[in-house]
């Protein structure tokens, strides 16, 4: 179960920092 979370964690993580780069307008 370790892994499972741990992917859950790295996917919101790089869903919430696509998100807060597209709502504050910066382009990566």
């Amino acid at each position: 179960a370790v892994t499972v979370a741990v992917t859950a964690i790295a996917v919101i993580a790089v869903a919430a920092m696509r998100l807060y780069s597209q709502f504050c307008g910066f382009s990566s």
